[in-house]
């Protein structure tokens, strides 16, 4: 059982946040060096509010893992997990126990070296808060996961079929978003925001150009990646007779690209509130950031389903790129009409 749940849950997390790890690894370690490190533990086991702190950032990150945990557990394809109870309680338990600490185990780790320099530095006490933090952590997403699958004992998720649109078809994954996928929606959202704010303060600080600017919009393209990789999922559950409308390609084409203009319209906002240069090369940042991100959507959907390999190291390529001075322009219309090739070349084909 545990390795049913391995695959399913903790597999399929670690490859839908992979951008999202790298980049705190990349800011975590890259920008910190081990010294700053001990200065940061340091400070938290020895001023209250700053272990407060550190303890209200390891909660809110397993409340994120264990509402994943959840919405896996109601995803359509994961409908033969309701099978588990033929296991015993406490078998389920445990193995869900095992499945949350998986999906906190980075954050435990830097716990686990907060609570050894706490036992020389004689705060042994804020140590060990800090394991019992992440435990308790497991202990709750455990009973919530038990909670929850004993409310979907029937193996009756329900089709999206069954509810009523009384909005425009370009709204309807937005509102999906809102309703079900709603701390999704707003850690993406906060994190893609955050990451275009900190490039446009710094514009102020040096002297830098468009460049910086275009490596922004990639990180908020590409911020998308986990909704994107839902979009697919619901299609395929909810909404699974869109291709039996009587659309051509390029009405379907116009359709999903309104649908990432408002699903991007939360950092368009931020950068045209923050826009650090002249508003004349303001177009050439949001044109590439919407071609890359329907690309990257139509890539997602018909090639690189659950796998981000292809993802990371088209990103990291992409940046590079950008670092040549080329028109920012140019990235957003090659990546739009990449993604139209994909969707003319895939889309009936793909089931």
């Amino acid at each position: 059982m545990s390795r049913i749940l391995y695959l399913t849950w903790v597999k399929t997390y670690y490859r839908q946040n992979a951008i999202f790890v790298f980049v705190v690894i990349l800011l975590a370690f890259g920008l910190l060096r081990a010294k700053e490190h001990l200065t940061l533990i340091h400070s938290a086991l020895e001023d209250n509010g700053v272990f407060l702190l550190a303890c209200l950032l390891w909660i809110l990150h397993g409340i994120k893992v264990i509402a994943y945990a959840r919405r896996a557990l109601l995803l359509k394809e994961n409908e033969f997990l309701h099978h588990l109870h033929l296991f015993t309680r406490t078998a389920r338990l445990l193995s869900f126990f095992g499945v949350i600490f998986q999906l906190v185990q980075l954050t435990f780790l830097y716990s686990v070296a907060m609570l050894i320099i706490s036992y020389t530095a004689g705060y042994l006490e804020k140590g060990l808060l800090g394991i019992a933090v992440h435990l308790l952590l497991c202990a709750i997403g455990a009973l919530v996961l038990e909670s929850q699958l004993n409310q979907s004992k029937s193996l009756n998720i329900g089709r999206g079929r069954k509810v009523q649109f009384p909005i425009p078809q370009v709204l309807y994954y937005p509102y999906y978003l809102l309703s079900r996928q709603t701390v999704l929606l707003l850690v993406s959202k906060v994190f893609s925001g955050t990451v275009l704010m900190v490039v446009c303060l710094l514009y102020p600080t040096d002297d830098y150009d468009i460049r910086l600017l275009g490596l922004g919009g990639l990180m908020g393209a590409y911020s998308q990646s986990v909704i994107f990789q839902y979009w697919y999922f619901f299609e395929r559950t909810y909404f699974d007779f869109y291709k039996n409308l009587p659309l051509n390609l390029g009405q379907r084409y116009v359709r999903y690209l309104i649908t990432v203009i408002i699903l991007l319209s939360p950092e368009i906002i931020v950068l045209l509130r923050n826009w650090p240069i002249e508003y004349a090369q303001f177009p050439q940042i949001i044109m590439l950031m919407i071609g890359i991100a329907i690309g990257l959507l139509f890539y997602q959907m018909f090639k690189g389903k659950g796998e981000f390999q292809g993802i990371f190291f088209s990103g990291v390529g992409l940046a590079i790129s950008i670092m040549f001075d080329m028109p920012m322009y140019l990235y957003g219309l090659v990546a739009g009409g990449v993604g139209f090739l994909l969707l003319r070349r895939y889309y009936y084909e793909d089931e």
